[in-house]
């Protein structure tokens, strides 16, 4: 039998609090001092043991090779109130049943079938944008992901009243359910403080926008895609069930993608060279009209520049897991229900693994594609890993290509002078503070 590690504890505890309060307070730096502490470390929340894992490869082991001895956790738990179980919370055999129901939307051939869809969303938002002086990007990149997500999955147009409702109330539950997974007890989440009182309200009007949406939609109008599949009498869906999945589908494949997107349109309007190498790549290689699926295998510089942006904004920075009995990570004991975490955001800005971790430096993929470790492989986990991967990364990543190919071809995007730095939002999901940019025409 080996010889167990013993595990370091995290300093600073309150009593009853534990570490609570830095976890709310100040998340990213305390799961980055979580990080320094060593490759397992202990810490509290309230009374609860809870657990940082930071080594890549136990990482990898909670998510591919023990994933089984694992629930989601808290994290996922809290979000049930907003989507129910979904392919997003949903644990065991209930898990593996939806997404083999739904993963036909996201096959290869499906893919294909999209681009064009991504393309004529994506050409008529840029339409919009040229010579605007002063554009809000996050909102603008909100609006055109959830546009175009709920035209190539749902067959139908997101209507104003979900737009309004998602770009109001999502910041509001996404703030909560940081909230409420670090408190220190659950009977807190329960109490009518201010907080939770506009979280519950967040989370009704939400869900009144999601079924109001799913009520509009006509299998004769908009036959195909994951509403006719969910929809569909012999899949013997309830409608609870038809409406945890689209809310889990709709919230988080549009805000992650967006939240990327903005992201990678800034970083492109701050980095002229790299900028330049995009415009002069989608100039070279998008020499048809049409953008095929194909196309974005041939675009190796807007895919070190999308590896990048998901590496510095992963689609969540923090993740739970909860062990179901012990469990030995690495010569460590994790005992079971005890609170298991590991940040993507902490472990993609790893200097030993990428150096100035903090800089945006596409080039630094080249080495990755003459052929990846498996430590690097491991510590580059943007949509998870393991049975419960993200089932829409490639989905996410051809919307990314394709917009940012069109946006390349016609025009050039520049940081606005004065402008403050935007920063992430202290919330599960890396939502940027306010982005302002100038968009103009290309003079091809």
């Amino acid at each position: 039998m080996s010889t167990l590690h013993t595990v370091p504890r995290m300093p600073g505890g309150l009593p009853f609090l534990g570490h609570a309060l830095q976890f709310q307070r100040r998340p990213l730096a305390f799961v980055q001092a979580l990080r320094e502490r060593g490759d397992v470390v202990e810490f509290r929340v309230g009374p609860q043991r809870a657990f940082a894992v930071n080594r890549p490869d136990l990482i990898n082991d909670i998510l591919v090779a023990q994933a089984k001895r694992f629930e989601k956790g808290r994290m996922f738990d809290e979000a049930k109130v907003l989507v129910g179980e979904g392919i997003f919370t949903s644990e065991g055999d209930y898990h593996l049943s939806q997404r083999r129901l739904v993963q036909s939307v996201f096959h290869r051939n499906q893919l294909e079938r999209y681009v064009p869809e991504i393309q004529r969303y994506a050409e008529t938002t840029i339409g919009r944008w040229v010579e605007s002086p002063r554009l809000p990007i996050n909102r603008a990149c909100f609006a055109h992901t959830l546009g175009a997500i709920s035209s190539m999955l749902f067959g139908q147009a997101a209507d104003e009243r979900l737009l309004a409702g998602i770009q109001q109330e999502f910041p509001i539950i996404l703030d909560g359910l940081l909230r409420r997974t670090a408190a220190p007890a659950q009977l807190m989440n329960t109490l009518p403080t201010p907080a939770n009182r506009r979280f519950d309200k967040a989370v009704a009007n939400m869900r009144r926008s999601i079924e109001h949406y799913i009520a509009g939609y006509d299998p004769v109008r908009a036959p195909g895609g994951l509403l006719s599949i969910l929809t569909d009498e012999k899949n013997g869906l309830t409608g609870k069930q038809i409406y945890d999945e689209v809310a889990t589908i709709l919230l988080a494949g549009t805000e992650s993608t967006a939240d990327a997107l903005s992201w990678a349109c800034y970083m492109i309007a701050s980095h002229d060279e790299v900028q330049s190498a995009l415009q002069e790549e989608a100039d070279q290689i998008m020499t048809s009209p049409q953008v095929s699926y194909g196309d974005l295998a041939r675009l190796p510089v807007m895919q070190r520049v999308i590896n990048e942006v998901l590496r510095l904004f992963p689609s969540t920075w923090v993740l739970t897991r909860e062990p179901v009995e012990d469990v030995e990570l690495g010569g460590y004991r994790i005992p079971a229900r005890s609170m298991v975490i590991f940040s993507v955001r902490a472990l993609h800005r790893d200097p030993l693994i990428y150096p100035d971790p903090d800089a945006f430096l596409p080039d630094r993929w080249l080495a990755l594609e003459q052929g990846p470790s498996t430590e690097r492989r491991q510590a580059f986990i943007p949509f998870g890993a393991g049975i419960r991967g993200c089932i829409g990364e490639q989905l996410a990543r051809a919307e990314l290509g394709v917009f940012l190919a069109v946006m390349c071809r016609n025009v050039t995007v520049r940081t606005i002078p004065g402008e403050p730095q935007p920063d992430v939002a202290a919330t599960i999901m890396p939502v940027p503070t306010t982005i302002n940019l100038s968009v103009k025409r290309r003079d091809n």
